[in-house]
């Protein structure tokens, strides 16, 4: 299946662009959490075991980034967030579907937080790039790794994107 998803990335010439969900296209604080956080960004809601609020802020241009890059790659979120906050989140930076059409790899429970890896997407290696604000999470694939400044929430400003800048 691998050799036949690579042929047909060749072919149409599409390769698979994987990006990091937190730090790297939005940043999420958790209000329950941080009960003292005066919230700038769109609120979400997580319905799992507990309900949780957050309060999500999208890097800036994030919409541009992603209407640009669905034309060139298959793009794929491979995130350590677990499948209800990635729904919640997906709700507002891409609530009709359009530009993750690789898939969505969120955490299990059956997996660890501490690596991850382009084989749980289906392409092949060579046909890949990962974009991420943390370079440990991907040790098997540092030649297909690009490395972004993560995207942090600086406390005390009032205005969204102001607040964001990289660390």
């Amino acid at each position: 299946l691998s050799t036949a998803d690579a042929e047909n990335k060749r072919k149409n010439r599409k390769l698979y662009l994987l990006l990091d969900l937190d730090e790297t296209l939005i940043v999420a604080k958790n209000l329950e959490k941080e009960p003292s956080h005066v919230p700038v960004g769109k609120p979400i809601v997580v319905q799992g075991r507990s309900t949780l609020r957050f309060d999500l802020i999208e890097r800036p241009g994030l919409q541009h980034f992603l209407r640009e890059v669905s034309k060139l790659f298959v793009v794929f979120m491979y995130t350590m967030g677990d499948e209800a906050y990635v729904r919640a989140v997906l709700d507002v930076i891409d609530p009709h579907g359009k530009n993750f059409a690789g898939g969505i790899a969120c955490w299990k429970e059956s997996e660890g937080r501490h690596h991850k890896y382009i084989e749980r997407v289906v392409c092949d290696r060579s046909m890949a790039l990962v974009v991420d604000d943390m370079m440990d999470y991907w040790t098997e694939d540092m030649p297909n790794f690009i490395l972004t400044p993560p995207l942090r929430r600086r406390s005390g400003r009032r205005r969204p994107h102001a607040a964001l800048r990289p660390a």
